[in-house]
């Protein structure tokens, strides 16, 4: 394999020179017969005027000095025409035929073998990767796991959108950051997908050295390219995504890889809060079985609870981890049951706070009967799967607060009752106290 100083020999000062002329004669052509493809600061622009052209053609000469291989040509090249030239450009005929004569410059015929390949200029070979951004979101972690599949270093990546969506703002920057070639594709459904399917299916055209393709989607629409660019004898490795977990298939061998994605503590955190607030919207109950927590986690990232809480968090277990977060949870076992509950905590609501969207009724209760009712009901709800059985007091005064925008003991002292909430309960015959573990109980009373 030859090292990268003998690759940065075959491009000598006379080559480069070459590559700066071609590039310059290919942007006074878009100038002329597509001007709109140029960036807004540059359009207006006298090109043809010695200052412009030879400030051009030196910062380009520079750029691809710089080029670690032959290889590293390309997007080295790419970088620095972005600066004047939008991503359609890259579309075009222009830098399609820009792009071949670059070829034939920096790899020689000498170089070609009989087959008319030019993969003897570079027998390491290269991997590309082609990704759906509408479709799916790749963080710099997943790549690397990528990387550790594929036999070859990924030397080219090109990301589909279409980046003047406002859904994609601010994701053309990131991505070119992360070295990515930008493809701007029509506004329209399924035109990422098309766009990846033909530049996809030249891949060989366009670089005779490419070993392996990652094209990564999940909309079917792509298993078509997978299939030619398998039959053209490059390994192919399908990257699609469910939830919080990536899929790697290899078309060659028919393995299949998996990788969980990386999120912060606060990540995950906001996506059981989101969770939570979802199926208390549905279901009308602020209080939700672990298991069931657990199922909805499943079906919506596709991992265990019990994973990610070992992957996204330092605690030992579920419970744990909501024991953990007082501030965001608030946790309930009922007497003789295994299971547990757990519910969105709700700090304290002032006089002035908006009542929840999904309150019964944002002011006080004017009636004593009327406050006993409303307690009957909630308690009702909350032993629904559990009927008989008693919750904590604390438990109860919460689920008011929940629903009326304002403490028990509010309604209470509005209401000039005497007592505390315990001493209103046990006044009522609609509910039974007792003390287990030094903690009161509140059931309803049986008729």
């Amino acid at each position: 394999m030859p090292d990268d100083a003998s690759l940065n020999q075959a491009i000598d000062a006379a080559v480069i020179s070459a590559i700066s002329i071609s590039a310059y004669e290919a942007l006074i052509s878009i100038q002329q017969q597509h001007p709109e493809l140029l960036t807004p600061g540059y359009r207006e622009a006298t090109w043809s005027e010695a200052n412009y052209r030879d400030g051009f053609m030196k910062g380009l000469s520079k750029k691809i000095s710089q080029a670690a291989s032959r290889d590293a040509v390309f997007p080295s090249l790419r970088e620095y025409l972005g600066i004047f030239l939008l991503p359609g450009f890259f579309d075009s005929p222009t830098f399609i035929q820009l792009d071949e004569k670059i070829r034939q410059l920096i790899y020689p015929k000498t170089e070609i073998g009989a087959s008319g390949s030019s993969e003897s200029a570079s027998p390491e070979g290269i991997a590309i990767l082609l990704l759906d951004v509408e479709n799916l979101q790749l963080d710099e972690q997943t790549e690397e796991f990528l990387q550790t599949l594929s036999q070859y270093p990924i030397t080219f990546k090109f990301a589909f959108a279409h980046w003047s969506s406002p859904s994609m703002h601010g994701q053309d920057s990131k991505f070119d950051r992360r070295n990515y070639e930008l493809r701007h594709v029509p506004q329209g459904e399924n035109s990422a997908d098309i766009q990846m399917s033909t530049y996809g299916a030249s891949i060989l055209m366009r670089y005779a050295n490419a070993k392996e393709v990652l094209v990564c989607s999940s909309d079917q629409g792509l298993l078509h390219l997978c299939n030619v660019l398998h039959s053209q004898g490059l390994t192919v490795y399908r990257v699609s995504k469910k939830g919080q977990v990536i899929n790697i298939l290899n078309k060659r061998t028919g393995e299949t890889s998996t990788n969980v994605i990386q999120i912060s503590l606060e990540k995950f955190l906001l996506q059981i809060k989101s969770l939570l607030k979802e199926e208390n919207k549905r279901s009308a109950k602020q209080w939700l079985t672990l298991s069931k927590i657990s199922q909805l986690y499943k079906q919506r990232f596709n991992l265990f609870l019990s994973e990610a809480v070992f992957r996204y968090s330092e605690a030992p277990n579920e419970i744990d981890f909501f024991i953990n977060n007082p501030n965001h949870f608030a946790i309930h076992r009922l007497p003789d049951s295994p299971e547990v509950y757990v519910s969105l905590f709700n700090r304290t609501l002032s006089n002035n706070a908006i009542a929840p969207k999904n309150s019964h009724n944002s002011s006080f209760i004017e009636a004593r009967d009327a406050l006993e009712e409303a307690l009957v009901k909630i308690l009702d709800s909350l032993t629904v799967d559990s009927p008989g059985s008693s919750v904590a007091l604390g438990m109860l005064a919460n689920e008011f607060s929940d629903r009326y925008g304002h403490k028990v003991t509010d309604a209470i002292e509005k209401l000039q009752l005497k007592g505390n909430f315990r001493e209103f309960l046990q006044s009522s015959r609609s509910f039974r106290l007792e003390q287990k573990n030094g903690a009161w109980q509140v059931a309803l009373a049986n008729d």
